[in-house]
């Protein structure tokens, strides 16, 4: 069986890396410390770790990979609202530096790092000196594949889905909307509400389009229909990509309309829409 290794913003399972077991005993939260000793357990019995082993998992190691999935996605958040990607976008940095430029305790940011590069986020150059990893690098916040807005849409307090999540057994109970349990109000208000919310929100969709727009048009044959909608389209990447590959359909964007554009049909060569405060410029070339 060939392996297929993930690309940094794919890497879901925790690779193996050799670790000093001084290090397995976390402070806090409870239980923290077995997140990084699932990681490197093979290590100490002196076995190779490899992606067939993690995909053959008991059933009592597969609940245990799911609840370390929780530990796992907190920590993640956690750097990422820290930017110490961007921090280490500058080269090697040792935690103490870190730990000031964050604002944190340098031991327990320490901890943080050290669990997180046992999952192949961060790893030290030397010791206490950590560097940004390929995959880390994706927590920057403007680089190319940045999943910097998806980490903090889904994971971090305040974006709306993590206080949805929090509440989902009054979903369960009720089949009431979780996150209007928590605000009083519904998902999208919570975006208008919160600018940063609704940043994380846009970037992550936007994202999310670049790996699944191309996919999405070219699993149908789109130009058997004379209309084409895309219903909750937002900016209308998904139907501009599918309208580009069938020419002879048309397209409606369907969306609310406080959150995105008015589209308006015309000739720009006759007149411009009136009532905008700013036009960026078409520029073509003759």
């Amino acid at each position: 069986m060939q392996n297929t290794k993930p690309v940094p913003h794919e890497q879901a399972l925790p690779r193996a890396q050799r670790t000093a077991t001084s290090d397995l005993t976390l402070a806090s939260p409870p239980g923290f410390d077995y997140f990084t000793y699932n990681t490197v357990r093979h290590d100490l019995l002196g076995h190779e770790r490899t992606p067939r082993m993690d995909l053959k998992l008991a059933p009592h190691e597969q609940i245990l990979s799911i609840v370390q999935g929780f530990w796992q996605a907190r920590a993640l958040a956690v750097a990422t609202e820290l930017a110490v990607a961007e921090f280490l976008a500058e080269g090697p940095l040792h935690v103490d530096e870190l730990a000031s430029r964050s604002k944190t305790n340098a031991s327990a940011l320490f901890r943080l790092l050290r669990a997180l590069e046992s999952i192949g986020i961060f790893t030290q150059a030397s010791p206490r000196v950590f560097v940004n990893t390929a995959t880390s690098e994706c927590l920057r916040k403007r680089v190319s594949g940045s999943q910097w807005p998806t980490v903090v849409h889904c994971l971090s307090k305040g974006s709306g889905p993590f206080e949805g999540w929090d509440e989902l057994e009054y979903a369960v109970r009720t089949e009431m909307s979780s996150i209007e349990k928590v605000y009083g109000f519904d998902f999208w208000e919570v975006l208008q509400r919160n600018p940063q919310a609704g940043e994380a929100m846009n970037g992550a969709m936007r994202s999310a389009s670049a790996a699944m727009t191309p996919v999405v048009t070219a699993a149908y044959k789109w130009s058997q229909f004379p209309v084409i909608a895309d219903i909750g389209g937002g900016i209308g990447t998904q139907l501009v990509s599918i309208l580009d590959a069938s020419p002879s359909s048309k397209g409606i964007l369907f969306d609310k309309p406080h959150l995105r554009a008015e589209i308006i049909s015309g000739d720009f060569f006759r007149s411009v829409p009136k009532g905008a405060d700013g036009v960026p410029a078409a520029i073509h070339s003759s």
